[in-house]
């Protein structure tokens, strides 16, 4: 039995506790948030048929939690900025960490943290869902299998309503979130090329701007990898609504994938595939590899190279220069 702490009890933790409830090697022990009331509604969410006695299982400070509950692993949801000095507070207590995107909002922070994992050799996941997605796991698939050719661009647009989303929250105030759209929703764009190409970035030039707002809205990105692979990544936080696209172009045919999945070979056929792989999500691979079922999908090291390219995009947008990505 896996005894799993949530700290941060926001909307993006209910997600998780409808997964992590469903695990038969799964014991909730303990939330934390600094509002009680959060903790106790997703307290209550997590067990629908128990009575508790007041403040059961509750705490406000991550730290009186972590030092008087009995657990394995703990799941953190908090604002970004958050994430490192709790992961290496568990971390350094000897539990397995999951923690949402982006793992940390400095590649300094995040080398520290999958260290310090290394280290007590403990399970360190980023919640990046794209990871167990049937048609992002497909595209990573055919371009491991090289059905593409070789790979030489990538589009990407994200479109949001972001603005209208975090308005008031803690997502616009730049000491809690470490960044705006990029740091945010962008973050799982950024990982997605390094995650389904497995190329190593080099260089990034990029353009991004707050447009009067206290952290970024809208970012282009222009990111080369290894041999040579440009990758042009859309960001608009200001849109209307939700719309996102890939196309991994490649000298054999091209993936887009939008509302579907269309691969278009060379001689023009164009395939939309009757079957995709089997998808998963975060929280059962975290248990899974805790037990040593199934191997990380998602580990810090991915969160080590979203952390190098976003922070090298900053700076290529202030001081208006190509910057060359250094991971070590």
């Amino acid at each position: 039995m896996i005894r799993i702490g949530i700290i941060g009890c926001g909307n993006i933790s209910r997600g998780h506790i409808f997964r992590l409830r469903l695990l038969k090697d799964v014991r909730l022990v303990g939330f934390c948030d600094t509002n009680l009331d959060r903790a106790r509604s997703l307290r209550d969410l997590a067990f629908p048929e128990h009575e508790f006695a007041g403040n059961e299982l509750l705490y406000q400070d991550y730290r009186e939690m972590l030092d008087n509950i009995k657990m394995d692993a703990v799941c953190i949801f908090t604002p970004h900025t958050l994430h490192f000095p709790q992961a290496i507070y568990a971390l350094k207590m000897g539990l397995h960490v999951m923690v949402e995107k982006p793992m940390a909002c400095s590649l300094e922070n995040a080398k520290k943290m999958v260290d310090e994992a290394r280290k007590r050799n403990r399970v360190l996941l980023v919640s990046y869902q794209r990871h167990y997605a049937s048609q992002f796991i497909f595209l990573k698939e055919m371009i491991n299998k090289g059905e593409l050719g070789q790979l030489k661009m990538i589009s990407i647009r994200l479109n949001q309503d972001w603005v209208a989303i975090t308005r008031g929250t803690w997502r616009m105030k730049p000491e809690l979130s470490g960044g705006g759209m990029l740091m945010d929703s962008g973050s799982h764009i950024v990982d997605l090329v390094l995650w389904a190409t497995q190329l190593e970035p080099v260089k990034v030039y990029a353009r991004i701007s707050n447009d009067g707002y206290p952290v970024d809205v809208y970012s282009n990105i222009l990111l080369e990898l290894e041999g040579g692979v440009i990758a042009n990544l859309s960001i608009n936080g200001n849109a209307p609504m939700f719309e996102e696209d890939e196309v991994f172009y490649g000298t054999e045919g091209y993936i887009r994938i939008s509302d579907k999945v269309y691969w278009v070979k060379k001689n023009r056929e164009t395939i939309i595939p009757p079957w995709l792989p089997a998808k998963s999500n975060p929280d059962q691979n975290f248990v899974n590899t805790i037990l040593g079922k199934e191997e990380n999908l998602s580990p810090g090291e991915c969160g080590v190279k979203v952390a190098a390219v976003t922070e090298v995009a900053y700076e290529s947008s202030r001081i208006g220069k190509e910057v060359n990505v250094q991971l070590d």
